[in-house]
């Protein structure tokens, strides 16, 4: 045998890690080994792994971790900046005209040839009634604040209520006829029958013989028996009604 074979056998012998040579015998603790079998190598390696590549994979799975985190911090900022609609929108900027006092159908046309466009109306008693006829409505308050300067593609709110609101705080008495003038129509049919009256008839107080379709666009100007009188259950109650926004001394429209 030639003295480099000799070398080759001698460092082979001292490699911890060196694969199994195909034929069965002895690990380096006497352990016996077979074709394909990995040696166990020293401390801190169990896994046969180098000790290098190891820790090359800690490496890797730590860097993988902190770059998750951080691409979830970059998202959450990204959407924190952006829930700011003043800062993101780039339309142009103009002052907002004043329109309480109103009519909402003035008030939106008003707005509206200034420019803004997201104009919501929301129902100041917190009833949240449905707008039908913006005529029948008028604004109470406006946010922003009348003169503000308002990117023309942010929202702008208008509170508005009816005329008719705020006169329906007196309770209603079974069997006693509760008084509905300056009522819209459908609040004042809705009082009376709580007082126990469903003989209930309605009549356009122009003359015009006008059908009332939707209730709530029409206010009570007169109300027959008068209220207070006690008459039959089945007693017919006539109300009288114009549409709002129609010229009466009675009630505000």
């Amino acid at each position: 045998m030639s003295d480099l074979e000799n070398r080759l056998r001698r460092l082979t012998r001292r490699l911890p890690h060196a694969t199994a040579s195909a034929r069965p015998g002895r690990g380096p603790y006497g352990t016996a080994i077979h074709p394909g079998d990995r040696v166990a190598g020293p401390a801190g390696a169990a896994d046969g792994l180098p000790r290098v590549a190891r820790r090359a994979k800690g490496c890797l799975v730590s860097f993988l971790a902190a770059l998750g985190v951080l691409a979830l911090i970059v998202v959450l900022a990204v959407a924190c900046g952006s829930s700011d609609p003043e800062a993101t929108s780039t339309a142009p900027a103009k002052r907002v005209p004043k329109v309480t006092g109103k009519r909402l159908a003035e008030a939106m046309e008003i707005l509206t040839a200034a420019g803004f466009r997201d104009i919501k109306p929301r129902d100041a008693a917190g009833e949240s009634r449905i707008i039908v006829n913006q005529t029948n409505w008028v604004v109470t308050e406006q946010e922003p604040a009348a003169g503000t300067r308002r990117k023309i593609d942010l929202p702008i709110t208008l509170r508005v209520r009816k005329p008719s609101d705020g006169a329906t705080n007196r309770p209603v008495v079974k069997g006693v006829i509760p008084k509905v003038t300056c009522l819209d129509l459908q609040t004042a049919q809705n009082r009376l029958q709580e007082a126990g009256y469903t003989n209930l008839v309605s009549k356009d107080g122009t003359g015009k013989d006008r059908q009332q379709v939707i209730d709530r666009n029409w206010i009570v100007t007169a109300q027959s028996p008068k209220p207070g009188t006690t008459p039959a259950k089945d007693k017919q109650i006539t109300l009288t009604a114009i549409k709002f926004g129609e010229k009466t001394k009675r009630c505000k429209t």
